[in-house]
């Protein structure tokens, strides 16, 4: 939980209640589900009249203490609508069954770093007494050696920004080369697709069939004359008796 002030943790409640308002398959205080990652942008983006600080400031919120413990129980996380959005990995899944034991030993190493700091500046203060015994000039050498720490502090921060950009320079060209490799395989598969239809024997169009009709012609008129009778009638003699 952040160490905010009255007035701050006044304006994060009100925010996460619209939530709970607006979307109610995503945030539930009795029953709280894995979220997708990604969702604190994709409010940012939905919600621009909330500022961005005390959107990541209730997301936060919402996800410690126990949060993670919930992951025990489900398969996929969920989106602002309450659908499926991503699976949890086993190591999600090993981080919420170990929680406890994983959470102390943060806590352990947190101590222990915190333990450190202080006898560092504990130490750092008795050497400056024993310098002040000596008639060294405290204020100054105080001075020097915070001027020192700020450049440390620069130089790193110059120092991971040049990292940022170089990996950033390292994805592009990672990406880069994943484009080249998928196009050679496309063009390599469809160059394979050509030559393998190449040496396929061409196959003659099949010829449309043709139906046969039976035509039933009208029968020819025989052209052979049918025989003439011919009849010859005897010739009647006339005979002429004279006077």
């Amino acid at each position: 939980m952040n160490n905010l002030s009255k007035e701050k943790q006044e304006i994060c409640d009100g925010i996460l209640n619209k939530f709970l308002t607006l979307y109610p398959n995503c945030f539930s205080l009795e029953n709280k589900k894995p979220l997708k990652i990604g969702i604190t942008k994709e409010l940012v983006k939905l919600h621009p009249e909330i500022e961005k600080n005390y959107i990541i400031i209730v997301i936060n919120n919402y996800t410690a203490a126990d949060y993670y413990t919930v992951f025990v129980n489900y398969s996929h996380r969920i989106d602002l609508n309450g659908i499926e959005a991503g699976e949890i990995t086993e190591e999600e899944k090993y981080r919420a069954a170990h929680f406890e034991e994983i959470m102390a030993k943060r806590a352990e190493k947190s101590a222990a770093k915190q333990a450190a700091k202080q006898a560092a500046k504990q130490a750092e203060l008795e050497e400056l007494e024993q310098l002040r015994l000596q008639g060294y000039d405290i204020v100054k050498i105080i001075a020097e050696r915070k001027a020192a720490a700020e450049q440390l502090k620069a130089e790193r921060k110059a120092a991971n920004k040049e990292l940022c950009r170089l990996k950033k320079i390292r994805k592009k060209a990672h990406q880069r080369e994943e484009k080249l490799r998928a196009e050679k395989k496309a063009a390599e598969e469809q160059a394979n697709q050509k030559q393998t239809e190449k040496q396929k024997p061409v196959q003659e169009p099949e010829k449309p069939q043709v139906k046969k009709l039976k035509l039933e012609l009208p029968k020819k008129q025989s052209s052979e004359k049918e025989p003439v009778k011919i009849i010859i009638k005897p010739k009647r003699r006339i005979i002429i008796k004279p006077e």
